[in-house]
């Protein structure tokens, strides 16, 4: 069975969720702000995830991607930025696999509010990061949606 990280990138706060052999090991978000250049928060995602990587053996990759054509209110900025973050992390290192999946393909139509309400009722999480939440989605969502 493979070690996994669970992704939900961003650049100023991203969500991550690591399982071993199906179980749930970690979980949690980091913050990076905006009064750093783009490259000090890659670093500080980076220097994290890797930490992770390491420390769980971690093989594959499940990623949450924005869907085509959705633009985010904060422009196309951010998603030029989402994309460097997330090549970033495609780049650590060689994947045995990895899965992206957009927001509609594993929450529907769920609201933040009602994904939170799902995973905090399914796994007795008690965080209120939406990032951290999602990444705790993709994981529920890609356990039982096997490709």
């Amino acid at each position: 069975m493979s070690n996994i990280l669970y992704l939900d990138p961003s650049i100023s706060n991203f969500g991550y969720c690591i399982s071993v052999d199906g179980e749930i090991v970690d979980y949690g978000h980091k913050r990076t702000y905006s009064k750093y250049e783009l490259h000090e928060r890659v670093t500080t995602i980076v220097n994290l995830l890797k930490e992770k990587i390491d420390e769980y053996a971690v093989d594959t990759l499940v990623y949450e991607y924005p869907d085509k054509g959705k633009y985010h209110p904060t422009g196309v900025q951010t998603f030029i930025k989402l994309g460097v973050a997330i090549g970033c992390v495609l780049g650590m290192k060689s994947w045995d696999k990895v899965v992206q999946y957009t927001p509609r393909e594993w929450k529907n139509n769920m609201s933040k509010e009602e994904t939170s309400l799902l995973i905090k009722g399914e796994y007795g999480i008690e965080s209120d990061d939406s990032n951290e939440i999602d990444a705790i989605g993709l994981y529920d969502f890609h356990a039982n949606n096997k490709n």
